[in-house]
């Protein structure tokens, strides 16, 4: 059990820092310049990249010519880590740093389950840790599948059993050795490096706009559901919970469609109406339009009549009833043609709000026209 206590950021060089000691456990990771920490009578040089796990009650200071940046963080654990500093880098994709990263915006969120993540997080900077602070290499073939692993995370197409006939050992005996070495199968080693791309992604702003689906398949799951199952389970929390709480956006859905006159007579004008929701964590913003569009049967480019006109913010949480004000014909409805019909309600279908998820932005009704 791991109870983070702290986590920071030196965000502007330093040139030292006076000798101090913890009561905790720290790990410090240098992000910027070279320079030496001091441990009694002990030295450890360190640059970019370098991390330092640092027992409690140890006195330390660090120093460096031109400055340092680093981050810190401190916690309590269960874990016997020993009581000697324990120096190692981090690989050159920045797996580690990527971790503490994401232990570091769990800690300042503060969002539903933050404490679990964090504790898992954490175990995982512990298995980076006793995997590359050893001294014994390992095995080429086992290195060598860790790299074809790491380059296949986006490809869908990638199969385990197809890329393992390419080691010249058994299958079984291969996968035994790659457990034993990284403490993973390889597909939990896939799935575990699939899974922190997709938690960096859906907490970039710069991929806001993408759907759930596209994010599984950015990091190689043919089925979105499948893949937030894994996700939920590895984090502890849905995609869609995550990137809200990441990137603290609205999530617009439609609850129900209805329309006047209820039973609509070929030639009449029906207005439609829908109830919509936002189901974020962010309201919608000012002065945008919350628009709704609705498309009849299989023409989904466009809309037979739509609604434009609301305009004021849609807090988390709530819920507004939006009525059609504009059709292609003029008029505030569509002229209804007997027959049954399907009605697609759809939600800011002119993209003017930034969600969480669109994939939910539509509602389908079945609407029936009678004879004059």
């Amino acid at each position: 059990m791991n109870e983070p206590i702290n986590i920071g950021i030196i965000p502007e060089p330093v040139k030292s820092i006076p000798e101090h000691e913890h009561i905790l456990w720290e790990v410090v990771y240098y992000t910027h310049g070279e320079g030496t920490l001091k441990v009694g009578d002990s030295e450890y040089s360190f640059k970019p990249k370098v991390i330092i796990f640092q027992p409690p009650e140890v006195s330390h200071s660090e120093s460096s010519q031109l400055g340092f940046k680093n981050v810190f963080y401190l916690f309590k654990t269960t874990r016997d880590l020993g009581t000697d500093i324990i120096k190692f880098s981090d690989n050159e994709s920045g797996d580690f740093f990527t971790i503490l990263m994401l232990i570091y915006k769990e800690f300042r969120l503060r969002q539903a389950n933050w404490k679990s993540i964090v504790d898992r997080l954490t175990d995982v900077l512990f298995e980076y840790m006793l995997s590359w602070s050893t001294n014994s290499k390992k095995n080429q073939f086992v290195e060598q599948f860790e790299r074809v692993l790491a380059s296949n995370v986006s490809n869908s197409y990638f199969r385990i059993h197809e890329a393992m006939k390419d080691i010249p050992l058994s299958t079984f005996h291969f996968r035994n050795l790659f457990k034993k070495e990284t403490g993973k199968t390889p597909l939990d080693y896939l799935t575990e490096k699939r899974i922190f791309l997709s938690m960096q992604i859906l907490g970039n702003s710069m991929y806001v706009s993408k759907t759930i689906r596209e994010v599984a398949d950015l990091v190689g799951f043919e089925d979105p559901y499948y893949f937030s199952r894994v996700f939920r389970k590895v984090t502890g929390k849905s995609p869609t919970e995550w990137k809200s709480a990441s990137n603290k956006l609205p999530d617009l859905v439609i609850r129900c469609v209805f329309w006047t006159p209820e039973k609509p007579k070929e030639g009449d004008i029906v207005s439609f109406c829908v109830t919509v929701a936002n189901i974020g964590i962010a309201a919608t913003p000012d002065g945008t339009v919350l628009g709704v569009g609705f498309y009849l049967d299989d023409n989904q480019q466009s809309a037979i009549c739509w609604s434009d006109y609301h305009i004021r913010p849609l807090a988390p949480g709530k819920s507004i009833v939006l009525k059609s004000n504009g059709s292609q014909n003029g008029s505030v409805g569509w002229i209804a043609q007997k027959g049954v019909h399907r009605v697609t309600a759809f939600v800011d279908d002119a993209f003017r709000i930034s969600e969480d998820d669109r994939d939910n932005n539509r509602f389908i009704a079945t609407i029936k026209v009678y004879d004059k």
